[in-house]
């Protein structure tokens, strides 16, 4: 990350403290003149949430060990998301409450992944793209669910903090 160059922070640092986040802000905002703080969620976030397992290697990028979604029978027994009360969310949430007390001059805003990353974090990759051609109805269902959970982060990060800026990747 580029942020560890200019913090010396070593390249397999993958989770920061609070104050750590609050340097990275401070000197990104004097070298580079950054007036925004931008928080959210990850490619494999919300497919962790709904139950995907993430593996997070000492050195290198996390990924999905075991999807939660392999047959669409099961699509039913995917939960809507609830970001005040998830884990995983709401500390999102409280560190972006928190930074904007410690930055109340900063413009805040959030990102999700799009519908199709979401997706690939709830099912297989391999299943997915044989979803294109042999199963498009259930393919929409579940890109269907991946956005309404997008945009349901989305409602309760403004809810929270208050007018932000919104961004799918």
């Amino acid at each position: 990350m580029q942020w560890q160059i200019f913090l010396a922070i070593p390249a397999q640092t993958t989770t920061v403290t609070f104050e750590t986040r609050i340097k990275i802000i401070e000197t990104m905002r004097t070298r580079f003149g950054i007036d925004n703080l931008s928080i959210g969620l990850s490619l494999r976030t919300l497919g962790a949430t709904v139950g995907s397992k993430l593996h997070f290697p000492k050195n290198g990028i996390d990924y999905v060990e075991d999807h939660i979604l392999k047959d669409y029978k099961d699509m039913a027994s995917l939960k809507e998301i609830d970001p005040r009360k998830d884990k995983t969310l709401s500390s999102i949430l409280e560190t972006a409450k928190r930074l904007k007390d410690k930055f109340p001059d900063m413009n805040i805003t959030t990102r999700s992944a799009g519908p199709i990353s979401t997706a690939v974090s709830i099912r297989p990759i391999e299943s997915l793209l044989k979803d294109t051609r042999k199963d498009p109805e259930n393919l929409h269902r579940l890109l269907e669910f991946c956005t309404r959970n997008s945009l349901r982060w989305f409602e309760v990060f403004k809810e929270e903090l208050g007018a932000v800026g919104t961004s799918f990747f």
